[in-house]
């Protein structure tokens, strides 16, 4: 026993990658779960948050915050469960959603943060609701990260799909627009991504975006990430493919 725990503390750690704990899962504990919600864009209400305490001092243990900006609540009885989904249901959580709305993150950003120059979470949550009509559950494991400034709150550098707030001057005046970073990645093969298409304004984003996931799902190998996709393209290549080119 001695000895397999010595080799264990002399073996390389090793990258887990990411992690949602979304969904119902069972505890250590026999006969208890923890449940992870996803919440959209990581916003709820006060109402909601004072709603979702009761339900987890009624129901669970506690509740977790995760890095995806989601809800945990755990120790929650086996024949408690049903009632627990439903409750947060009923205060605008559902858990059956599709997932990309978990595993994707913005940064506060306008009107809350000094060093924002776009909007970020209502930004995000109109591009994420965009995918889902137009793709379906197959988006379900991306992660879009969106920041509103370099910062990095939001961790657009490291996003399947980065996009960071910028401006553009046009005849009309100054603009909101996004930069649109690739290659970004975590895990076994973990990378910064790069600005590929600049300045892109707010009213294409979507377009830009849709091209490249379109481009991805249908030419994807099994099992390749849209970061082992993107190393396949050079940067024009990928940004003939967002223009439409």
């Amino acid at each position: 026993h001695l000895g397999r725990q010595l080799t264990r503390l002399h073996e390389t750690p090793r990258p887990v990658g990411r992690t949602d704990h979304m969904g119902i899962r069972p505890e250590k504990h026999p006969g208890r779960y923890y449940i992870g919600f996803p919440i959209l864009v990581g916003l709820l209400s006060g109402e909601q948050l004072v709603a979702i305490a009761e339900l987890a001092e009624r129901f669970g243990r506690d509740i977790r915050l995760t890095r995806q900006q989601n809800l945990i609540l755990s120790g929650v009885a086996e024949e408690d469960v049903d009632r627990v989904v439903q409750g947060m249901k009923a205060l605008g959580v559902p858990l059956d959603v599709n997932p990309i709305r978990g595993r994707s993150i913005a940064c506060t950003g306008n009107p809350h943060c000094n060093f924002a120059v776009g909007d970020t979470k209502p930004r995000l949550a109109r591009l994420l609701e965009h995918l889902e009509a137009r793709f379906g559950e197959a988006v379900q494991d991306l992660h879009i990260y969106l920041d509103g400034c370099p910062h990095a709150c939001g961790q657009h550098w490291v996003g399947d799909i980065g996009i960071q707030g910028t401006t553009i001057q046009t005849p009309a005046g100054k603009i909101q627009a996004y930069d649109v970073l690739l290659r970004g990645s975590l895990g076994a093969e973990p990378a910064i991504g790069r600005p590929v298409a600049r300045r892109v304004p707010s009213a294409e984003l979507d377009a830009y975006v849709e091209r490249l996931v379109a481009a991805y799902l249908r030419q994807r190998q099994p099992g390749q990430t849209m970061a082992q996709f993107c190393a396949g393209y050079t940067d024009e290549e990928l940004l003939a493919i967002m223009e439409g080119r």
